[in-house]
C-alpha cells in the first residue's frame, strides 16, 4: 500500500509504516506441552521468544514474529487449545516515522554546520559555546535515532503476548455434580 504524504503535493508516496500487536489467551489441560508447541510455531514463522514466565498453571510468552506473519501465526497458535481471547491491533505510524526521518536529517546537517564553525572559531569562549551546542544537538540526535531504531523493530517484528492457562477437566463425579447442579438450577429458574 502507498501512503501519500499530505504535507506536500510534490512529495513522493512512501510505503505505510504499520505496527501490529496481538494478544492471545488459550486454555488447555497441558500447559507445558502447549507452551513448547507455541514456541515451535513462533520459530517456524521466523519469530523469537522475548520473554517467558512459567509456573504450574500458567505460561506467559512475549514473542516477536516478522511483520505480515502475525495473523498466520495466531491462526496456527489458536489450534493448540481453547481460545478465550484473541485480538490484533494495527497502528499506522507513517507520519511519526516521516517526522523522525526529517528531524534526524536536519540535526545531522546542523551538526556538520556547527563542526565547520568550530573549526573556524578562534576564541575560547566561542569554542566552548559551540561545543555546548554540539553536545546538545548530538544528544537530541542520539535520542531520536534510538526511538527510530525501536520503531523500526516494532514495524519489522510484530509483538504477540500469549497466555496459556490450565483448564481443569472434571472427572466422572465432577461431571455428574455439574449436571445435577444444572437440573436443580432449572427447577428454580427457567430463563
Amino acid at each position: 500500500m502507498e501512503y501519500a504524504n499530505s504535507r506536500s503535493r510534490d512529495a513522493k508516496p512512501v510505503s505505510r509504516k504499520l505496527i501490529e500487536t496481538g494478544r492471545l489467551s488459550l486454555e488447555t489441560p497441558h500447559v507445558s506441552e502447549v507452551a513448547k508447541n507455541a514456541e515451535g510455531i513462533v520459530k517456524k514463522h521466523g519469530g523469537y521468544v522475548e520473554n517467558k514466565n512459567e509456573d504450574e498453571d500458567e505460561v506467559g510468552l512475549s514473542v516477536r514474529v516478522p511483520a505480515g506473519k502475525l495473523k498466520t501465526s495466531m491462526d496456527e497458535l489458536e489450534t493448540l487449545g481453547k481460545v478465550s481471547y484473541s485480538k490484533i491491533r494495527t497502528k499506522d505510524v507513517t507520519d511519526q516515522y516521516i517526522d523522525m526521518e526529517a528531524k534526524i536529517k536536519n540535526l545531522r546537517v546542523l551538526r556538520e554546520r556547527l563542526r565547520k564553525v568550530y573549526e573556524k572559531a578562534t576564541k575560547v569562549e566561542e569554542m566552548l559555546e559551540i561545543e555546548k551546542e554540539l553536545a546538545r544537538v548530538q544528544t537530541e540526535l542520539d535520542s531520536i535515532e534510538g526511538r527510530m531504531r525501536a520503531m523500526q523493530k516494532n514495524i519489522a517484528y510484530s509483538e504477540l503476548d500469549i497466555s496459556i492457562e490450565r483448564k481443569s477437566v472434571p472427572g466422572p463425579l465432577g461431571a455428574v455434580a455439574k449436571g445435577t447442579g444444572w437440573v436443580f438450577k432449572k427447577l428454580w429458574v427457567l430463563n
